[in-house]
């Protein structure tokens, strides 16, 4: 009886050694992660939420930009919340928006300005003023998709030509 214990120590040398080859074939076949600077998306280092607390108006959420300019923007069901200086400051219909409802956003890469598309047409938000880009303002029928492909291309995530009937 007194054999059982070496063989199940054998049995247990063995499957470490095991373990063990299987670790070096892995480390030897697997390429190593890829540098942070070759990775095709933002490595996030840092981790913030924000919500009421923070002065939000609701908890609805429909985008996020992190500007250049180091400002965060977030688009909301009730208004455009912008993060300047550690503190929130909010955008809505009464500083000129022209909808509550704030569906995307982009910064224009040339100039630095805001366009912010709402439920209600398209907004620039430039030099702190905001210009309204609506059917009545623009003089013809601005449907939503209009509108955001106005968005994508002044953007240049659209050419001109890549516009549908």
């Amino acid at each position: 009886m007194r054999p059982q214990p070496r063989a199940k120590k054998l049995t247990h040398e063995r499957n470490f050694l095991f373990l063990g080859v299987l670790a070096v074939a892995i480390l030897a076949f697997f390429p190593a992660a890829p540098a942070a600077d070759n990775l095709p998306f933002p490595l996030l280092e840092r981790f913030e939420s924000f919500g009421i607390k923070d002065g939000f108006p609701t908890h609805k959420v429909h985008c996020v930009l992190p500007a250049s300019d180091g400002k965060l923007w977030v688009g909301t069901w009730k208004g455009l919340m912008v993060r300047e200086n550690g503190a929130f400051k909010r955008i809505g219909v009464e500083e000129g928006l022209s909808h509550q409802m704030v569906v995307c956003l982009a910064e224009d890469p040339r100039s630095g300005d805001m366009w912010i598309g709402t439920m209600r047409g398209l907004n620039r938000y430039s030099a702190g003023r905001i210009t309204v880009f609506t059917q009545t303002v623009a003089g013809c029928q601005i449907t939503s998709s209009m509108a955001w492909r106005s968005l994508a291309i002044r953007c240049g995530w659209l050419r001109p030509l890549a516009w549908g009937p």
